[in-house]
């Protein structure tokens, strides 16, 4: 157990969590370490402190995204310095009037996340600050450094306009190129899975961001390099499903050495797209290596010519034919999104306005986020709490700089038990250590000016390292903090000891805040997350086994149900981090989520490979219409709390299906005996391809809609 758990402290210490990030860090170092400076140089050190704590705010929560969520995050931030300035002002000297008001400040802000954990530092500082006569001014001066470094942020330069969304479809690029990489695996493979939710993750944040674009219908290509990338995305997946078919019925004269050098070419090709979306750069990517098209062409010439002589299965033919023709799809996908990238990633900007809310869908939304988001008001009564008790011990026993408590409780107090141990631990550690090194500098700064330098220093480090791990973060952020609220008197080793002890104390109440208070905040009765996951994939189905002309978006289908399996994988992590977890139910809904992926992929790869007409495709369109009824029916019977789901009995269809494909390929041999050249396309060499394609993955749904049933019923 201890080897456990020193392997897990030495994880969270270590973890490289995303990349450094420089421009921020300088965008912060100069919002901060510009009003210091300016303050100590023309004798009025105090206003300098106050707008650089208006900009550390502003910084602590940093605007990213689009210019449009970035001014929308940034209007938040403002309100919650504004507002939080004004209270903390007026509560000012009131130290008990002050222990009722800021945790209602505290609940207000985990209970608006656009206000967040801003308004409650707010109210703090303006509270903590020497008082004055006119704490109205120190607010504007506190929200003007606010504005500088929000103008900072959205200075329109033209490298950085389009930043977010080039960044999204790189990312998205490369996440497929990662899942083209491993799609050869062995089936079950984790690391397919793994790739495969990447890049399904990488494509639903590209299309938030591209959203948050509000352009004109003049210029569409990033919508269409987008789609194309999602079509590639698609194609993965077919490519997979093919490929796992194929691994079914084995070969003398296998592919597999060519298909894995055709893949390998695919990837090389995909990943310089990748780089010329983000970069800006004309593509140059590698041409479609022939060389390695006409290896997999010569083979599966071979294996055809060995199916007629009888000593190979025809319908292990067609799914190399199919498997072939899939990498000729990306292949082709891959071109079409190099030539939209080489003719520029451009938005013009439009004017449309967004429509103004109705004043009624205030109160509507609010109704509608208690109802539907319970754990979110729990998680701020709970902070509200831990806040109270942090103010009762602060003003209660006269803690120096007890707003030490306050800070770490309500920061590391996180919606989960075992996500806030995980953040007191990296919280503890790196303030202590952080601590030592304020202290420190703070001991040796020989005035000011100097102490501004410093602070402008670590600021840049701070900022720049935080996406990379959140224990660096606080080593840095906790000298940072001290030596800005003690600009204008530095403290004493003594004190500096203390609020190491602080930050443990804040820590310890926030841990114990996560054990007592609601440990199963968010965790609420499942059934409707069950019957919306139930649904939404019956609804996914339901596209697949409509005509083509009849069919709604595949692509709004597969997002609801992508949506649908994400709030059950939160509600599985949120269980999976209780006090006490259950793991054999933590197991369950983990089973759930990845049988609905499952799912999810099954049918996009039978509307991928599916290209004949209802009525010449057998009986695919009466599997996925049953299956989609099985789905609905389970959604309803957990939407009414009914414990008997129904049962998914297919046989009789998958055995007229085998029976429908053994026509296909007798009749198939039939055509070729009667002169017809094996490479010759006909409608009958049309059916079979499909009808070879589509078993495999209509036998693996059923089997994982199976799954889905046994693992929601339980």
């Amino acid at each position: 157990m201890e080897g456990s758990l020193v392997e897990r402290g030495r994880r969270l210490f270590t973890t490289v969590e995303g990349q450094a990030l420089p421009v921020r860090g300088l965008t912060a170092a100069v919002a901060v370490g510009l009003p210091l400076l300016v303050g100590t140089f023309t004798g009025h050190p105090y206003t300098g402190l106050v707008a650089a704590l208006g900009a550390y705010l502003a910084a602590f929560r940093f605007p990213l995204g689009t210019y449009g969520e970035k001014a929308r995050s940034l209007g938040g931030v403002l309100t919650a310095i504004a507002g939080g300035s004004l209270i903390g002002g007026l509560l000012s000297g009131h130290h008990w009037i002050a222990v009722v008001v800021v945790p209602c400040v505290l609940f207000v802000g985990s209970a608006v996340p656009r206000l967040g954990i801003t308004f409650g530092l707010a109210t703090l500082f303006a509270f903590i600050r020497p008082t004055t006569e006119n704490f109205v001014r120190d607010g504007l001066v506190e929200l003007s450094g606010a504005l500088f470094l929000g103008v900072l942020i959205m200075a329109p330069w033209p490298g950085r306009r389009l930043r977010p969304m080039r960044e999204s479809l790189a990312a998205v690029a490369e996440a497929l190129a990662e899942a083209l990489g491993v799609v050869t695996a062995q089936p079950g493979a984790l690391e397919w899975e793994e790739r495969r939710t990447a890049a399904s993750a990488a494509i639903a944040g590209a299309r938030a961001t591209y959203a948050l674009y509000n352009v004109s219908n003049e210029d569409n290509r990033p919508q269409r390099l987008l789609n194309t990338l999602s079509r590639i995305s698609r194609e993965i997946v077919a490519l997979r499903a093919l490929i796992e078919a194929e691994a079914v019925y084995p070969l003398r004269h296998n592919a597999d050495a060519e298909i894995r050098a055709a893949v390998a070419v695919l990837a090389a090709r995909l990943r310089p797209v990748a780089e010329a979306i983000e970069t800006s750069a004309e593509g140059s990517w590698p041409e479609a290596d022939a060389l390695a098209t006409q290896r997999l062409i010569d083979r599966e010439a071979k294996i055809r010519r060995a199916t007629f002589k009888g000593e190979e299965d025809l319908v292990a033919l067609a799914l190399v034919a199919q498997v072939r023709r899939s990498l000729q799809r990306i292949g082709t996908s891959i071109d079409s999104a190099g030539r939209i990238v080489a003719d520029g990633i451009t938005i013009r900007p439009s004017l449309r306005l967004p429509d103004a809310p109705h004043p009624s869908s205030w109160w509507e939304g609010l109704a509608s986020a208690i109802r539907t988001r319970p754990g979110l008001y729990l998680q701020a009564l709970r902070v509200s709490v831990a806040g109270l008790v942090a103010m009762v011990i602060w003003v209660g026993f006269d803690v120096p700089h007890g707003y030490w408590l306050l800070i770490t409780a309500v920061i590391c107090l996180q919606g989960t038990y075992g996500e806030t141990v995980e953040m007191v631990v990296q919280r503890i550690g790196g303030g202590a250590l952080g601590g030592v090194l304020a202290a420190v500098l703070l001991s040796l700064a020989p005035g000011k000016t100097a102490l501004a330098l410093i602070i402008v220093c670590m600021v840049w480090i701070a900022f720049t390292l935080r996406p990379i791990n959140y224990t660096v973060w606080t080593f840095s952020l906790t000298p940072l903090i001290m030596m800005i609220l003690d600009f204008g008197a530095p403290v004493p080793w003594s004190e500096a000891v203390i609020r190491i002890f602080l930050n443990i104390g804040g820590g310890v109440l926030a841990v114990l805040a996560a054990r007592l208070l609601w440990p199963s905040a968010g965790v609420h009765d499942p059934s409707a997350l069950f019957a919306r996951l139930s649904g939404s994939l019956g609804a996914l189905v339901r596209v697949a086994a409509a005509p083509a002309e009849e069919a709604p978006p595949l692509i709004a289908s597969l997002q609801s149900a992508r949506k649908a399996t994400e709030e059950v994988a939160d509600m599985a992590r949120r269980l999976a981090h209780h006090p006490v977890p259950d793991l054999e139910r933590v197991a369950r809904l983990r089973e759930a989520v990845a049988a609905a992926q499952r799912i999810r992929d099954h049918v996009i790869t039978v509307t991928g490979m599916s290209r004949a007409e209802p009525g010449e495709a057998g009986p695919v369109t009466s599997i996925l219409n049953q299956v989609a009824d099985h789905l609905e029916e389970t959604a309803s019977a957990l939407q009414v709390g009914d414990s008997s789901l129904p049962i998914l009995d297919l046989d009789d269809l998958l055995a007229d299906l085998d029976e429908h494909l053994s026509s296909l390929a007798k009749q198939r041999r039939a055509e070729v005996i009667a002169g017809m050249t094996p490479e010759e396309t006909t409608p009958l060499r049309r059916d079979l391809l499909s009808a070879a394609a589509v078993r495999h993955a209509l036998r693996g749904l059923r089997a994982d809609v199976s799954d889905l049933t046994t693992a929601l019923s339980r």
